[in-house]
């Protein structure tokens, strides 16, 4: 424990001479000696090194519940919380003598007025951050610890402090010998995209587990968990591709939700894999609306089956980026069902054939309609929009 007296500083810094050093030391109560603390102060101590200090002590409100049973208790407080606590003038005692701060503590060239003065009581500070290291999934991995403040007598608290999606607390309960370990992640406390890329493999070795530290294995049981956690790195790394592919930044604070999932299927699956997607649901059959003039091509529906392909303008949205596609739907198969005249020619609808399926691709735009020899082939090879 540090004690401290606060002074007004002085720009006139004084040098105090040796002669005045040997002075105060002929004043000084016997079994005691003054030692140079700056150029004009000077602190009386005792020979022995010992120096007891005496002083009327309030606790902050929010301190006062915590019971403290003994000296070391108090001091246990000040530094666990590392709270820096006011104190009346104390009074000290050395060599079993009781000495007044006014003799305690001598500047050369000032006349100190010690009523006015402010004391304190600071405690040391904690030591230095420490690498901890662990392992996830049988890798090694590390996190820079520090000790923080915390109001107890009894237990301390450390928490990890890196730039680092994983955040690591370790509360140990020092008179019951337990400690307890917390590992918690936040894919939100990430820098960018990039930053979560970076941590990839951590990401994937702690959802697969198991989480060793200090020796003690810890078996991953919740296996939604795992699955939620490994959903979601698939879900940046496809976004990381996508940020990457349209050159922009996605607001990675945003919370995901499961229209975000669909969305980035179909813009991945587009645009990086060139592919096709589909959702599960099926349909039965299709109304398409031709003009007068169209004869022919409805004439070919009822002697054929045949393929569809058809497009629409979408505008959707990825973690609150806006995007504006054209959307192209294909059915591989399908017969002519029946026919009906409309105001400006006819609806024709068609019985969808085989698996139902309605295929579709996005496109940034659509210069030429796609060939249907070399369209179908890839629909074999198309994705499902999984709900996640």
């Amino acid at each position: 424990m540090k004690f401290k007296e606060a002074f007004a500083e002085n720009e006139n810094t004084i040098t105090a001479p040796q002669s005045w050093e040997k002075y105060i030391n002929l004043t000084a109560p016997e079994g005691s000696y003054y030692i140079k603390l700056d150029n004009s102060q000077y602190h009386l101590v005792s020979k022995d090194g010992t120096v007891q200090m005496k002083s009327n002590i309030t606790l902050p409100e929010d301190l006062k519940h915590i019971e403290i049973s003994s000296p070391e208790d108090f001091n246990k407080l000040l530094y666990n919380t590392q709270r820096t606590i006011e104190i009346s003038r104390p009074s000290y005692l050395i060599n079993d003598q009781e000495v007044e701060v006014t003799t305690v503590v001598k500047v050369f060239g000032e006349d100190i007025k010690h009523e006015k003065s402010k004391y304190y009581l600071i405690p040391r500070p904690f030591n230095p951050p420490f690498r901890l290291p662990f392992k996830f999934n049988e890798h090694e991995y590390s996190l820079l610890m520090e000790q923080v403040p915390y109001p107890s007598v009894k237990e301390v608290v450390f928490e990890s402090i890196q730039d680092n999606i994983f955040h690591l607390k370790i509360n140990v309960v020092e008179i019951y010998d337990k400690i307890n370990i917390s590992f918690t992640y936040n894919f939100s406390e990430a820098k960018s995209l990039s930053n979560i890329i970076e941590y990839e493999e951590m990401i994937s070795d702690y959802a697969i587990g198991p989480v060793e530290i200090f020796g003690n294995k810890i078996e991953k049981t919740n296996v939604k968990e795992k699955e939620n956690l490994l959903n979601v790195l698939e879900f940046y790394k496809k976004l990381y591709a996508i940020s990457r592919f349209f050159d922009l930044d996605f607001d990675i604070s945003q919370s995901i939700m499961q229209g975000d999932f669909i969305t980035l299927q179909k813009i991945y699956y587009s645009f990086i894999e060139n592919n096709y997607y589909y959702s599960e649901e099926t349909v039965d059959d299709i109304t398409l609306n031709f003009e007068n003039n169209d004869n022919s091509s409805i004439e070919e529906m009822k002697m054929n089956n045949i393929a569809i392909m058809g497009y629409n303008k979408v505008s959707i949205s990825l973690l609150n980026q806006e995007f504006n596609f054209t959307e192209q739907f294909v059915f591989k198969k399908s017969e002519f069902k029946n026919e009906r005249s409309t105001e400006h020619g006819s609806a024709v609808t068609l019985n969808i054939l085989d698996n139902k399926i309605q295929y579709k691709r996005l496109f940034i735009d659509v210069d030429h309609p796609s060939d249907f020899n070399d369209l179908i082939p890839k629909l074999d090879d198309a994705k499902a929009i999984e709900i996640v």
